[in-house]
């Protein structure tokens, strides 16, 4: 994801720190595995469009800290 062009086009969204997909530490059947599994598969991949992928990746990634806090 660009962390880096959401924060120049949004100043008031806090930069995200990205984990490469495969290096996390997930446990499976959480939010973020889910979400990690959805970034991998071609649903994400191939399906979205690049502009799309950008817009969706913050929010999910969002979506993600609130749930795992």
């Amino acid at each position: 994801m660009q962390a880096e062009m959401v924060v120049v086009h949004n100043p008031e969204i806090p930069e995200i720190e990205h984990v490469p997909v495969g290096q996390s530490k997930a446990k499976a059947g959480t939010v973020d595995a889910v979400t990690i599994a959805f970034y991998k598969s071609d649903a994400f991949k191939k399906a979205l469009a690049n502009d799309t992928q950008d817009t969706w990746g913050p929010i999910l990634d969002r979506f993600c800290e609130h749930c795992t806090r």
